[in-house]
């Protein structure tokens, strides 16, 4: 009876474990759409937390009050960002960006959480 008892116990223990392990896994494991994935199929992603990686379009960043609006394009397709937060120090015109947020389609502009830019390719190294 004893050892029915830790058997269940460890069971449970285990169970919570891997719980906690794939939750963990499944959240973090994201990947980033552009902004052509996104529009092509909006209805699956509504409401949902997703990334939007793409290029700052020239000219189109603006400070509003403590906001940055922005947009990022594949060439394809645009999408308007609003993101209230510090930058990163590389954000730029033509700068590569990933935009977390939730993507509604009843707003036109995609409200962002957070912003990360991806490193300049001066910081690669040379091909030969």
């Amino acid at each position: 009876m004893q050892k029915m008892k830790y058997t269940i116990g460890f069971a449970l223990i285990g169970a919570a474990f891997f719980y906690l392990i794939w939750t963990s896994f499944k959240a973090s494991f994201q990947f980033s759409l552009t902004p052509s994935e996104l529009f092509e199929k909006h209805s699956e992603y509504e409401g949902k937390l997703v990334k939007i990686s793409g290029i700052v379009k020239n000219g189109s960043i603006n400070f509003v009050g403590g906001s940055y609006f922005f947009i990022i394009t594949d060439g394809g397709a645009d999408i308007s960002i609003h993101y209230k937060g510090m930058m990163p120090n590389t954000f730029r015109d033509g700068a590569e960006v990933v935009a977390s947020g939730r993507f509604t389609t009843a707003g036109e502009t995609f409200e962002a959480t957070q912003i990360l830019t991806k490193c300049a390719s001066k910081y690669e190294t040379k091909k030969e």
